[in-house]
């Protein structure tokens, strides 16, 4: 929460620091809004512990993993290499025998050996963790380690698990295990995916006011950073002419859109000529010189404003994709072609929380960000990225 709080401040800060380009006669001094920053961050501290030490708030909740398999292995890898601050991995229950898969699975899936081994190495990189017993001490685990968060996924037994869950005295919080996992990695699992998930969780118009705002917010975000990045157009121009002269210094290419509809996408080129036929790796050598300075600092996608201001695209939205790669991607990746239920966007929470893939196995797991915004989004969930995406420019993370 500090870190969503810092960056909040941080952003203000930003735009009440800009004022004074536009509007000098108005802007507060610099001294004012550094003062006005820290004391803000100070107050939101300060109230933070002044709420939890009243109410008795617990900053960590406890969870406890009922059942086994390989989703298990999965959630627990991927936690081990993205955990969340709010949530400790106490432990599993299990009703596997030892050795043998979780019945109803295939063989090859996880077993309780390795889920044990996988609780070992997770234990060993900071993540506590271990196999509490069986789903008979349910009751004795959830009082003994103080649980609040259970997180189940079984295949037999459910309605016994729920019915003891359901009647136990203590204040728990029950999740199936692909929600859990969705609300702490901010991602859909993409193996939960079906044509029912499309059609009772997404909902792919916002209200009509909703999409007004959005609209009326991406046209003026678009001129406010056109305006503010005046003065990059000419240089830009003028370093791609003398580094690259042999070809123009916009580069437009066709881009899969909303409804799978293409549109020409505009950008600074960053490519000699021809350079455009496969992904685009680190330290791709088709980049001239200043190039890869370009798209780390996103100074190449600002004629996307253009794009924007027409409509093709949105501020946030999933990353247009070439034709060519989204016919690949179809094939290869279920429900990929859904992604383009909305316009596509300069920036996306698959890009601030991923980063640049240059694979299939890269785009489906970009996927499951990608379902997440389809499914949650709002104007405030396109604030959180607007946000994040200052981040991702300042430290110039997940840019090829």
């Amino acid at each position: 929460r500090s870190i969503y709080q810092a960056r909040a401040v941080a952003l203000g800060a930003l735009v009440f620091g800009s004022l004074g380009y536009f509007a000098p006669d108005i802007a507060p001094s610099p001294g004012r809004v550094l003062v006005a920053a820290v004391a803000m961050l100070a107050a939101g501290g300060l109230w933070g512990a002044l709420t939890r030490s009243l109410l008795g708030g617990r900053a960590v909740h406890r969870v406890l993993l009922v059942g086994d398999g390989e989703r298990v292995g999965r959630f627990l890898t991927d936690f081990d290499n993205d955990p969340h601050p709010d949530y400790e991995v106490v432990g599993l229950l299990t009703d596997t025998a030892r050795g043998n898969p979780t019945p109803g699975e295939v063989d090859g899936h996880t077993t309780l050996d390795e889920i044990i081994a996988m609780f070992d190495r997770t234990t060993q990189s900071g993540v506590s963790a271990r196999v509490l017993g069986t789903l008979d001490e349910l009751e004795t685990v959830l009082a003994a380690e103080g649980i609040d968060t259970v997180v189940v996924t079984v295949n037999r037994n459910r309605l016994d698990l729920f019915s003891r869950l359901s009647s136990w005295n203590g204040n728990i919080t029950v999740q199936e295990l692909p929600a859990f996992s969705e609300h702490v990695f901010g991602r859909v699992p993409v193996d939960v995916i079906n044509a029912a998930w499309f059609m009772h969780m997404i909902h792919p118009f916002y209200r009509p006011y909703s999409r007004a705002v959005k609209r009326a917010g991406d046209i003026a975000a678009a001129l406010f950073i056109g305006l503010w990045a005046l003065p990059v157009w000419p240089l830009a121009a003028l370093w791609i002419r003398l580094m690259s002269p042999e070809a123009p210094v916009l580069f437009r290419q066709n881009r899969i859109g909303e409804g799978g509809r293409e549109f020409t996408l505009v950008k600074f080129r960053t490519m000699r000529p021809g350079g455009d036929g496969t992904w685009t790796s680190e330290r791709d050598p088709r980049i001239f010189r200043g190039g890869a300075f370009l798209r780390s600092t996103r100074i190449d996608e600002i004629p996307n404003l253009w794009n924007i201001l027409r409509g093709h695209m949105s501020f946030v939205g999933p990353r247009p994709e070439q034709p060519r790669y989204v016919a690949e991607l179809e094939q290869a990746v279920p429900y990929y072609q859904r992604r383009h239920m909305v316009k596509p966007g300069l920036t996306g929470w698959a890009q601030v929380r991923l980063g640049y893939t240059d694979s299939v196995d890269g785009a489906a797991n970009k996927l499951g960000y990608e379902l997440y915004y389809l499914k949650h989004q709002s104007l405030f969930l396109d604030f959180v990225i607007f946000v994040e995406t200052i981040r991702v420019v300042l430290f110039r993370f997940g840019s090829r």
